[in-house]
């Protein structure tokens, strides 16, 4: 499944993932993609790759990009989640970014030699803008369907501001103070979690996580490399 366009995307599941794919799913360009979903915002089976400068926003109610399948295919490995690029806002229930595999998070070029750094937003669980009532059966969305309300989720107001981690909405005043050390979801609720290898290289990258912000499930993969 391959994205590559100008404009908006608008898209909206009340029953299952925004955008699904049984291999896998590419975004690039600079497109501006508002997804809204009950499931995962982004699923693809075997991999799903964002690059260049495409915007991207995300209220769902399980994992805002995930992968499935860690198997070993013909000619490459499945499983992987890669970011090249992009400004991605995930406010996910469950985990932001979950990977079967492996997810890697680097600077990416484009065709014309242009450079591009992720800037990436993670909300989990009750930090996040998806709510849902007593049971997952009956969870309602926290945005309504009209593109202007869900273009405020490619921005963030809890990100701390370029100086710091205080003022500006960060860590002081509607940030860490209103928790308690013990809090955790009941559910898996990480900013970016994979079964294998997390490689962060270069990005600018926010995780406000009622789980772990940044979690490997394996102590020793099959090559004896530690994840």
């Amino acid at each position: 499944t391959l994205f590559r366009s100008k404009g908006t995307l608008l898209i909206i599941s009340y029953s299952n993932s925004g955008i699904q794919s049984k291999d896998n799913v590419l975004v690039k360009g600079s497109l501006t993609m508002l997804i809204k979903a009950m499931n995962n915002g982004i699923k693809g089976n075997d991999k799903v790759t964002i690059k260049e400068n495409p915007t991207i926003g995300i209220v769902c109610g399980n994992n805002g990009i995930r992968t499935s399948n860690s198997d070993m295919g013909s000619s490459a490995q499945h499983g992987y989640i890669y970011i090249y690029g992009g400004t991605i806002t995930i406010n996910s229930y469950g985990d932001g970014i979950d990977a079967e595999y492996s997810v890697i998070i680097d600077e990416g070029t484009d065709d014309d030699g242009n450079t591009y750094t992720p800037v990436i937003d993670i909300y989990t669980n009750t930090y996040s803008s998806y709510t849902t009532t007593s049971t997952t059966s009956t969870a309602s969305l926290s945005y309504e369907s009209s593109t202007n309300s869900l273009v405020s989720i490619t921005t963030n107001a809890m990100r701390p501001s370029a100086g710091g981690f205080t003022g500006g909405g960060g860590f002081t005043g509607g940030g860490f103070s209103s928790g308690t050390s013990a809090e955790k979801a009941d559910d898996s609720a990480k900013g970016i979690k994979a079964n294998e290898t997390i490689e962060i290289n270069a990005g600018n990258i926010f995780i406000y996580a009622y789980d772990d912000g940044i979690h490997t499930n394996i102590e020793t993969l099959e090559t004896n490399v530690k994840s």
